[in-house]
């Protein structure tokens, strides 16, 4: 299975996490989606998303927008 690494989140509670998360790309992943789109995805407000499933982490460390 396909994975890729994130490295550019707004507002994270913990910086470290920048560049260490491996992301799968599930069927209904941002990663599959940007991929499958072509081009960058910006998600202005993550508890409005619904293009596609935000990782949990995300939103356990407070990112509210990437």
């Amino acid at each position: 299975m396909a994975s890729c690494f994130s490295y550019a989140l707004v507002s994270v509670s913990d910086p470290g996490i920048v560049g260490s998360q491996r992301l799968t790309m599930r069927e209904r992943s941002s990663e599959t989606y940007t991929m499958r789109l072509g081009k960058p995805v910006i998600t202005r407000d993550i508890p409005q998303e619904d293009r596609f499933e935000v990782p949990t982490f995300l939103k356990e460390t407070g990112v509210v927008a990437w």
